[in-house]
């Protein structure tokens, strides 16, 4: 999973968000996830993952004041050195005070930080991303 993904996201919800205060769905904010291309819908699938929208969508939003929503995860569909199969990243926005900010996670940093070392360093925060299991 190539971080560029993920900051591509990030970065075309920011400019959703300060158009219209919103956090939007993958086909309002423009996004596209990498997948093969005998496969369809909004989540992308390659050899190695398995790239999804999360959360509840209505018009096109997703409601995250005061709360944190997770809005875009990734799943590891095989074992990638000790990164194990169903580990995810993850993405979830919180709205505040009519800001938009974002923070990644991981099922497993020990094993899976290795194959993304930047993947920390998008956003402005953190957190311990649910295991696929």
């Amino acid at each position: 999973m190539a971080v560029f993904f993920v900051s591509s996201y990030v970065k075309l919800q920011e400019a959703y968000f300060s158009e219209t205060n919103h956090v939007g769905n993958w086909a309002i904010i423009g996004y596209t996830a990498p997948r093969n291309p005998k496969t369809s819908g909004v989540g992308g699938l390659t050899t190695n993952f398995d790239y999804s929208q999360q959360g509840d969508y209505e018009d096109n939003t997703i409601a995250t004041d005061p709360t944190s929503a997770l809005v875009w995860q990734v799943q590891a569909r095989v074992k990638l050195n000790d990164c194990g199969t169903e580990d995810t990243w993850g993405v979830q926005a919180t709205v505040s005070s009519a800001k938009v900010s974002f923070a990644t996670g991981l099922s497993d940093e020990t094993n899976c930080l290795t194959l993304t070392p930047n993947f920390k360093n998008i956003g402005t925060g953190t957190y311990t991303a649910a295991s696929g299991d």
